[in-house]
């Protein structure tokens, strides 16, 4: 039997930071798998590992679309804009009212409308812009 899928096979997870590759990585007291080489917390579960979180002040794990950068104790800036620390990309964050959800990166429903990754409601959106149907193209 040359069965390739042997149990014990090693657990291989790759560091969002520093992309050191950690085989069998250990935990660390807080119960967190920690990389070897930067010390950063390891991705476990795609969906909690990629959820930014609010931590009062700001926006922890919010990744930039442009760069790839996870921003960690991430702040808004004076206009409220979330700001990629790495290159300074605008990453746009949608807070849902209905479940509190943080929806970074929001993609729109075929309405054109924000729609929460975890509930499905859709985000109101606090835009400036929304009354562009009365806006007149061209000088007319």
């Amino acid at each position: 039997g040359g069965s390739k899928s042997a149990p014990n096979q090693p657990v291989e997870i790759e560091c969002e930071d520093c992309g050191h590759v950690n085989i069998n990585p250990v935990r660390d007291e807080d119960g967190d798998m920690v990389c070897e080489a930067c010390g950063e917390v390891l991705p476990e579960d795609d969906n909690l590992a990629s959820a930014p979180r609010d931590n009062g002040t700001g926006i922890d794990n919010l990744r930039c679309k442009k760069c790839g950068t996870k921003n960690e104790h991430l702040e808004p800036d004076r206009n409220g804009k979330f700001q990629c620390k790495a290159c300074d990309e605008n990453i746009p964050i949608n807070r849902c009212e209905h479940c509190n959800h943080l929806n970074p990166n929001a993609e729109r429903d075929e309405d054109g409308d924000l729609v929460c990754e975890e509930c499905g409601y859709v985000i109101e959106e606090d835009d400036d812009d929304d009354d562009d149907d009365e806006c007149v193209v061209g000088g007319v």
